[in-house]
């Protein structure tokens, strides 16, 4: 993979980590869910906007970063596995909004 892919990589991990902090926002709102984190939960009942960045600043940090990290194969596989866990969470936070509309909606 070219040093070009994993920018994209990361580029992807920015957007997931935006998709996961609104589906949050979203479901603290509507008393659905509860951030897990203990410091982003501080951060949320202190200043929702820094809440958004809070989950954005190290994968931007990362894409930053990453151009002047030396090319390593572990590198590559930890930002790949990373993305997708964030996919895999992302996925998660799909099924919760999905399900709990459809019980709101139902009601």
């Amino acid at each position: 993979m070219s040093r070009d892919w994993t920018q994209v990589w990361i580029k992807a991990m920015i957007g997931l980590s935006l998709f996961d902090a609104f589906c949050t926002d979203v479901g603290i709102k509507l008393g659905w869910v509860t951030e897990a984190n203990p410091i982003a939960k501080a951060v949320y009942e202190w200043h929702v906007p820094a809440f958004y960045g809070w989950k954005l600043a190290l994968p931007i940090l990362l894409l930053l970063l990453y151009p002047a990290l030396p090319p390593r194969r572990l590198h590559k596989g930890l930002i790949q596995t990373t993305v997708l866990l964030y996919l895999a969470v992302g996925l998660y936070h799909c099924f919760w909004v999905a399900y709990g509309s459809y019980v709101y909606l139902r009601f």
